[in-house]
């Protein structure tokens, strides 16, 4: 019996005891989720219309700051400094959201990969501060398909009352095909589990589960038909003097939609823009 209490002895602080020390020093595991691409929007002849891009946030984690005031503020301080973002900015992001709250707070978003990877090393050492990865809506530039391909924004509290299974973090589909297809195009996110300290500093990454990518969409439009329908609506409009037209052409004998327009249009890329909310504005202003 003294044997086997020796052994155990032996294996809890020799063996055990780096894993044991960052237990008791209060290190915990975070389960967070890695985002999924939505499916790709192809035409009949299978042009890529919509597709996904890589982009990055910067993102805080409420419940891993630290639970001193003063350490707090000093990260605030830190992360205003580095990110040019308004230290009360920052704070009130926070505030509103809670300090309990695990769901992370974007502070910035559509960052390029260089300036992340810039953001990532000067953060490194701030807790509760993670550069994520996120994929975004990219769509071929073709005139008149904006309508129709519709395009994805942020949860509103509408849309999360209507999709309970959503977290405020997730991109929806908000017209088109984007929110007619939302639940085929949408993927199953990722799972991360990293270990932080009980300062909430990342130490390691645990395991992960890859995210699944949603379906893709096959259309019966043809990219090239829609535009010579929309430089031929376009000129039929100007000369009619016409605040706009759509135009329709279909398939007789099965009813197929070849091509469907709508003059004049926009570029739906706008929407995964970091100047979205300038450019919405010119939108409905026009």
């Amino acid at each position: 019996v003294f044997g086997i209490l020796l052994f155990q002895l032996l294996r809890l602080q020799i063996t055990q005891g780096s894993f044991n020390r960052n237990l008791a020093e209060g290190n915990r595991v975070r389960v967070r989720e890695v985002s999924a691409p939505r499916g790709l929007i192809y035409d009949s002849r299978g042009e890529v219309l919509a597709k996904n891009k890589a982009s990055f946030n910067l993102e805080i984690y409420p419940l891993d700051l630290p639970r001193s005031s003063a350490e707090k503020e000093d990260i605030f301080k830190k992360l205003s400094q580095t990110a040019q973002i308004p230290e009360a900015e920052i704070k009130d992001k926070v505030l509103k959201k809670g300090f309990s709250s695990y769901d992370p707070i974007i502070l910035k978003e559509n960052l390029d990969r260089d300036t992340a990877m810039i953001l990532e090393y000067k953060t490194i050492n701030l807790p509760g501060v993670v550069i994520s990865k996120k994929p975004i809506r990219e769509y071929t530039p073709v005139a008149g398909l904006g309508h129709i391909l519709g395009y994805v924004g942020k949860m509103t509290e509408e849309d999360l009352k209507n999709n309970p299974d959503y977290r405020p973090s997730y991109q929806i589909g908000k017209s088109g095909l984007e929110i007619i297809y939302e639940k085929n195009l949408r993927g199953l996110a990722g799972l991360l589990e990293v270990e932080v300290d009980s300062k909430g500093r990342q130490q390691r990454q645990l395991s992960a589960t890859n995210p699944l990518p949603g379906n893709n969409l096959y259309l019966s439009l043809d990219a090239q038909l829609e535009e010579k329908m929309y430089e031929a609506l376009a000129a039929q409009v100007q000369a009619a003097n016409s605040p706009g037209g759509a135009a329709v052409a279909l398939n007789p004998k099965t009813g197929q939609v070849l091509g469907m327009v709508s003059y004049p249009s926009f570029d739906n890329n706008i929407f995964s823009s970091s100047e979205v909310e300038e450019k919405y504005q010119e939108l409905m202003n026009d």
